[in-house]
């Protein structure tokens, strides 16, 4: 069951402009004028918090031959270049697939209106991609998605799936590979997010007492750059990186233990800038006792 929860549109200052009802934890990392929940086999919400409209898209089956193999379903959004044309992606993992183990792909293009848009099946990820929006991202048009497989060999968590959003064709599956340096000991933390600048970033956290920040900078030759390396704070407990900003400082979310409390789990979430010059953290604002753990930027 997805938990519904409430959607909090903040502005800068930490000020309330607008409140939804009925919002999922899966909040897709998409950065754009719109917002969008996954609502895994219900489909995707995608909110207008400018209009203050909300569309549900996706609520129906997986394609036809496919329901009775489907075992679990999940939805990506993002803005297809040039066109402009936004547009919902759903994964269905299904026996169904090609290799009796995969997913099937589906897009579809919002439109206007309320009505549910039309279905066209397209090429899969090459694996098995994983439902958490942490793990995914949307760069100038391109979906990433990180694998489910994490056994850490060369076949397991090190490769990103890519799929343009324009011509709806899955791109050429990206590596990271310890040649490269991005393989570092034993998987820990990963997740995914966007670069002001417009690049992918994978933040790796090993051991969790530090995390690389690394830049891929070349999609057709899997060329990864490590960029930063940010010392964790003394009781960190959860990071959730938000992006790296035009003038390179990193917009953090922390889960901190509450100091003052000795209920098991009570953390005080802290949104933060990281200043990679001086490797200093800088309070932005602290979360309310009834935030759930999930922020993305909304432009």
């Amino acid at each position: 069951m997805v938990e519904r929860l409430e959607l909090r549109v903040l502005d800068t200052d930490g000020n309330v402009l607008r409140t939804f009802e009925n919002a999922s934890k899966l909040l897709a990392p998409a950065r754009l004028d719109l917002i969008c929940f996954d609502r895994m086999q219900n489909g995707a919400m995608i909110i207008d918090p400018a209009a203050g409209l909300v569309v549900t898209v996706g609520g129906h089956d997986p394609p036809a031959g496919a329901r009775r193999f489907t075992s679990l379903s999940h939805s990506s959004f993002g803005r297809a270049a040039p066109s402009g044309a936004y547009k919902v992606l759903r994964l269905h993992e299904s026996a169904a697939a090609p290799d009796g183990h995969g997913e099937l792909c589906e897009v579809a293009t919002l439109g206007d209106g309320a009505a549910e848009p039309t279905w066209r099946q397209r090429p899969a990820p090459p694996f098995l991609t994983i439902w958490s929006c942490a793990r995914k991202a949307t760069v100038h048009g391109v979906l990433y998605f990180m694998p489910r497989n994490a056994s850490g060999t060369p076949h397991g968590w090190n490769r990103v799936a890519a799929f343009d959003l324009e011509s709806e064709e899955r791109k050429e599956t990206i590596h990271a590979w310890s040649g490269n340096g991005v393989q570092e000991g034993r998987r820990e933390v990963d997740h995914c997010s966007y670069r002001a600048q417009g690049h992918l970033a994978w933040f790796r956290t090993p051991d969790g007492h530090y995390t690389n920040i690394w830049l891929l900078i070349n999609s057709e030759k899997s060329i990864w750059v490590k960029e930063y390396t940010i010392q964790m704070p003394k009781h960190w407990i959860l990071l959730k990186a938000l992006g790296v900003l035009v003038d390179g400082r990193v917009l953090l979310l922390n889960a901190l233990k509450r100091e003052e409390e000795r209920t098991p789990g009570a953390l005080q979430y802290i949104l933060q800038y990281y200043d990679p010059g001086t490797g200093a953290f800088t309070d932005k604002m602290k979360m309310t006792e009834d935030f759930r753990g999930e922020m993305t930027l909304y432009t």
